[in-house]
């Protein structure tokens, strides 16, 4: 099973955007087969990431070195090296260590993919995004999509005989 998990602070501006691209999705009501569309909250450690065999997480991620609306994406294999290029989760508690310590225990998803937005305004407290960071959340949409197909032809594939 994919499992897509928005996190984010929907109250505090942009820091909301992993959770408005799920409520997007939802809105979508496309057939997406074996996956799940989870909001996240600001509760990592909460999570059932270890559910799934493939993870998206979507989430706000604050980067000095890149301007708001900025699109970044991490496998796996980055986002276990913690601090990604200055990049850092805006939580107290970041998903980057839940997933190290589901690593370490063996029971973390096998294939996971980071998509963080850099948020323009993420203290200000209101429920709407920037114009620039809303007008990203339609390349995240297709971000998301993408992988799904990406995943869902290798999984078929590696089951042909």
């Amino acid at each position: 099973m994919i499992g897509i998990v928005g996190v984010g602070n929907l109250l505090l501006k942009d820091d909301g955007v992993g959770i408005h691209v799920i409520n997007r999705l939802r809105k979508l009501s496309l057939p997406l087969g074996d996956v799940e569309l989870v909001d996240g909250g600001t509760a990592s450690f909460s999570l059932p990431v270890h559910r799934y065999k493939k993870l998206i997480i979507i989430d706000a991620v604050k980067s000095p070195h890149h301007p708001p609306a900025t699109i970044l994406q991490f496998d796996k294999s980055r986002i276990l090296r913690g601090n990604i290029e200055g990049v850092f989760s805006s939580h107290d508690i970041t998903l980057f260590d839940y997933l190290a310590l589901l690593e370490m225990i063996g029971d973390a998803p096998e294939d996971v993919l980071l998509i963080g937005v850099v948020p323009k305004e993420f203290d200000t407290p209101d429920t709407t995004l920037t114009p620039e960071v809303e007008k990203a959340l339609y390349e995240v949409i297709k971000i998301v999509f993408k992988k799904i197909e990406e995943w869902s032809k290798n999984n078929n594939q590696s089951k042909t005989y």
